[in-house]
């Protein structure tokens, strides 16, 4: 099963689990215009064939990352998926900002920086600690023999292998 893993601070991943809209989407930033070709990074990446309208759903692994919180934080285990949801869609911002609040998790409106594009997701769950994946499990895609995922936490969103035996659990 192919599907997008993507690092999401715990904190706002925590705050995206709270969204209630009419939609059931959230939204989180990407491209932050401050790093250099990131808003070009993040343009080239959701415009992959992977992404277009019609190809079905497209599983998202999420990683909750670093946390300014100085409490264990249940969404941040590293070296492993905590949360999933099913990819929707990237909204361009305007002016760094999403064009629509209710879709934005609370703590992210709070701390936000500006941004270049939002990727937006339906069916956001935190996964529970037994059907947590391990990065390292993850494969990449390819032709042939698919090699491994090195297992190190992304620093942005990109496309991997979950292994069949993996996919039959989630």
């Amino acid at each position: 099963m192919l599907a997008m893993l993507a690092p999401v601070p715990a904190d706002i991943l925590a705050s995206g689990l709270e969204v209630m809209n009419p939609h059931g989407v959230v939204a989180f930033g990407t491209g932050a215009p401050s790093e250099e070709k990131s808003g070009a990074w993040s343009f080239e990446f959701f415009s992959k064939e992977e992404f277009k309208d019609g190809k079905g759903p497209l599983k998202v692994l999420i990683y909750g990352s670093a946390t300014d919180s100085k409490t264990a934080h249940p969404l941040y285990r590293p070296g492993y998926v905590t949360a999933m949801a099913v990819y929707e869609r990237v909204t361009p911002a305007k002016a760094g900002k999403h064009p629509d609040d209710s879709v934005r998790p609370e703590y992210a409106l709070e701390t936000d920086t500006k941004w270049t594009m939002f990727w937006e997701v339906s069916h956001l769950s935190a996964l529970p600690k037994e059907k947590q994946i391990a990065l390292n499990k993850l494969l990449l895609p390819g032709t042939g023999k698919l090699k491994a995922y090195a297992g190190t936490p992304p620093r942005g969103p990109l496309l991997v292998v979950v292994p069949e035996i993996i996919a039959k659990s989630l």
